[in-house]
């Protein structure tokens, strides 16, 4: 069950890499939705965006589930304290973010460290649970303690 869910993270893993290489026009289209909300009171329409751009939006919040569902999960492993913190991170980082404004320079770096932090930790805890077989959580406690 582990090599599934674990294999599953190198598919979450290269979506998350496509979302990186994409994440300024997901700001662009994110952006947009929220200022028509605001203005409008209404959410967007597929006919209110862009040609392509609700597709986008779609993929790009679906990355955002994915990467949540994988985390989630990942508290059911063996690495369930480094998940925890990964949980942790998120939540801190999005408390940021809200409190900054979403859509300030230092918030879009901020929300990229993000998906650059959540996308290198998938795919060491997918290294680590077919090859290495460390104790990721100890590693990270000497680091840092």
């Amino acid at each position: 069950m582990g090599h599934a869910f674990y294999f599953f993270g190198l598919i979450v893993f290269l979506t998350n890499l496509n979302f990186l290489y994409k994440f300024f026009d997901y700001m662009k289209i994110r952006e947009w939705f929220i200022s028509f909300q605001k203005i409008t009171k209404k959410f967007p329409t597929d006919k209110d965006f862009k040609k392509g751009d609700y597709e986008k939006y779609k993929k790009f919040n679906g990355v955002e589930a994915l990467n949540f569902l994988w985390i989630f999960f990942g508290v059911l492993t063996q690495s369930w304290k480094i998940f925890l913190l990964l949980i942790s991170f998120n939540i801190t980082i999005s408390l940021i973010i809200n409190i900054i404004g979403q859509f300030r320079l230092i918030s879009k770096i901020t929300l990229f460290i993000k998906f650059i932090v959540i996308s290198l930790s998938i795919i060491i805890l997918t290294i680590n649970h077919f090859h290495l077989h460390l104790d990721l959580f100890s590693l990270l406690l000497r680091c840092f303690g």
